[in-house]
């Protein structure tokens, strides 16, 4: 005669079958790097938005999310903040009006050491409209403007780093 236990008992071993189940296939724990883009990255309170079932291309992010090259450059500069190369940073921590109706938005506001403010833009494809905004934005600010371009890991990775406007 098979013994059966008591249902709170059964319920019990039911969850953690299921909560074991689905820890094995969230994959492998995530990087440092990761970890930091997570924290960094802003919580939205409305949720995600609300997107087309059918859409061609690639969907575009809710304002005040990173994709997955800014996460990596907010690691970096994380790193540097900690080895004291800079003194605070903020994604998409300014708004600058351009003109009438015109708008440029930095990826990220950063302090330097020497407490110059600085503005990078992170580009893997850049349009027309970017470059002549953030061309058009180096002119008129007092900041000193970067492009931020990331190198792929097959050619040693890292970041190119250029100066925009004077």
């Amino acid at each position: 005669m098979k013994r059966r236990l008591p249902p709170e008992i059964e319920q019990a071993a039911r969850i953690a079958a299921a909560s074991i189940a689905a820890q094995k296939k969230r994959g492998p724990p995530p990087t440092d790097a990761q970890r930091i883009a997570e924290q960094l990255a802003p919580k939205s309170a409305a949720g995600p938005s609300h997107r087309p079932r059918f859409v061609k291309g690639r969907p575009r992010l809710a304002r005040g999310t990173m994709n997955k090259t800014e996460a990596a450059y907010a690691a970096a500069l994380e790193l540097r903040l900690r080895a004291g190369e800079i003194i605070s940073y903020r994604f998409e921590g300014v708004k600058l009006r351009l003109g009438e109706g015109a708008w440029y938005t930095a990826d990220f506001f950063v302090q330097a050491s020497d407490d110059v403010l600085e503005l990078h833009e992170i580009k893997g494809f850049m349009r027309e409209a970017a470059a002549v905004r953030i061309k058009v934005a180096a002119d008129v600010y007092p900041f000193r403007f970067f492009l931020v371009r990331a190198i792929p890991r097959r050619d040693g990775g890292g970041w190119d780093v250029q100066a925009v406007g004077a």
